[in-house]
C-alpha cells in the first residue's frame, strides 16, 4: 500500500506541474477542436496538487510494514 500511495503522490504532482508549465508558459491546448481555456488548467492544477498533497500526508502518516 505504501509503494501504491507514493507512486500516486508522485504521478498526481507531475500532472499538477504540467498544468502549472502551461499557465505560465501560456501553452496552448486545443482538445476536440475547441481551445481550452488556461482557467481549466488552474482549476486541474489545484485538483491535482490536492490530491498529490493528500498521498505524501497518508503515506507520512501510514507505516506498511512490508
Amino acid at each position: 500500500m505504501n509503494a501504491y500511495v507514493r507512486v500516486s503522490g508522485v504521478v498526481f504532482a507531475l500532472v499538477a506541474l504540467g498544468h502549472l508549465l502551461r499557465v505560465v508558459a501560456h501553452w496552448p491546448l486545443v482538445i476536440g477542436g475547441r481551445p481550452l481555456p488556461a482557467g481549466a488548467s488552474l482549476i486541474a492544477l489545484l485538483g491535482a496538487g490536492a490530491m498529490s498533497a493528500w498521498a505524501w500526508r497518508l503515506r507520512a502518516g501510514h507505516r506498511d510494514p512490508a
